[in-house]
């Protein structure tokens, strides 16, 4: 028997994106931190384009949720679109947050390019790519994050490649910027 995970991701359409959990895992939703939603506004037709592909769902309540091209995989992707919750940040400020995460970034990828778009305790909108190298691929990135008092939430676009265009960047930055908590 299934259970969904509406509690951490939902788009406000009439086709809804969801994960499947497995009731063994989440026993309830008593494992999760959270009974709160992320919500990001997308039309039906744009639902219909992503296809769950990741749910990753830990003791301590943390999570990770992904959805990969409708006609791709999880080996196999062109672009993702990534949830996780964080629990054990409920106390850091989303700026510390995106600080921490991009300095870990540049030591584990030196040639990568990092930008904030904005930011303030509650919410950080942040950019990153790195060029391939070695076995990773080239990768572009632009994420949210967003603090609670129980965690923070991030929400992220990222694709295989290491810049995107222009028209590509308005369409997730209206995205993550709708993306809100309830």
């Amino acid at each position: 028997m299934k259970a969904f995970l509406l509690t951490a991701f939902m788009l406000t359409s009439t086709v809804s994106l969801f994960a499947d959990i497995d009731t063994n895992l989440v026993q309830e939703n008593s494992i999760l931190k959270t009974k709160e939603k992320l919500t990001i506004p997308m039309t039906d037709e744009e639902t219909k384009k992503w296809a769950p592909a990741v749910t990753q769902v830990l003791d301590d309540g943390s999570f990770v949720l992904e959805w990969v091209p409708a006609n791709e995989g999880v080996e196999n992707w062109s672009k993702l679109l990534q949830i996780q919750f964080f629990p054990e940040a409920n106390k850091t400020k989303a700026s510390d947050f995106v600080s921490k995460f991009l300095a870990a970034l540049k030591d584990k990828f030196p040639k990568n390019q990092s930008k904030i778009i904005s930011q303030d305790d509650d919410a950080a909108i942040f950019e990153w790519s790195i060029p391939e190298e070695n076995d990773e691929p080239a990768q572009y990135e632009i994420a949210k994050v967003i603090t609670r008092d129980n965690g923070i939430f991030r929400v992220a676009f990222t694709m295989k490649t290491d810049s995107i265009s222009d028209d590509q960047k308005k369409e997730w930055l209206k995205f993550l910027i709708q993306a809100k908590i309830s």
